[in-house]
């Protein structure tokens, strides 16, 4: 909650008429998404444990869910992320892209095992740590790089 906060003071800071560059949109909308989907994976976990359910049901469709969202957000940012690294207008390089690919991925595969594990809280807590870094070094490079 406090990146994408963070993230929307420093977006305000840039001003009201500033246009943004397509590949800062992305870094934008990827931080969001990724603070937004840890949180939602995070309360989805608390709430099923507040309804008393047992610790692996409480991890296990909270890693359901968040496989799905990962893999969707995956699947995006990471066609995005290669379009960036092709253009030469772009501050955007194929370190870059590879960093967006391994975040996404590892996040993704510990989602995923958390469910083949059938709902180990491990596996689960260890993805949401990787979105939430991934989050901000995306929140990093939004203040860094204007394109």
């Amino acid at each position: 909650m406090g990146l994408a906060g963070f993230a929307g003071v420093a977006a305000a800071f840039g001003g009201r008429d500033r246009i943004y560059a397509p590949v800062e949109i992305t870094r934008l909308r990827s931080l969001f998404v990724h603070a937004s989907l840890a949180l939602a994976v995070s309360l989805f976990a608390i709430s099923l444990i507040a309804f008393d359910l047992d610790p692996s049901t409480s991890c296990y469709w909270p890693s359901a869910f968040g496989a799905f969202g990962q893999a969707l957000a995956a699947g995006y940012f990471i066609s995005r992320a290669y379009g960036f690294a092709a253009d030469p207008n772009a501050t955007t390089r194929w370190w870059a892209f590879g960093a967006t690919v391994g975040f996404t991925g590892l996040s993704l595969l510990l989602f995923v095992a958390s469910l083949a594990m059938g709902g180990r809280p491990g596996p689960l807590v260890s993805a949401l740590s990787v979105q939430l870094l991934f989050g901000l070094w995306v929140f990093t490079r939004v203040l860094i790089h204007r394109n």
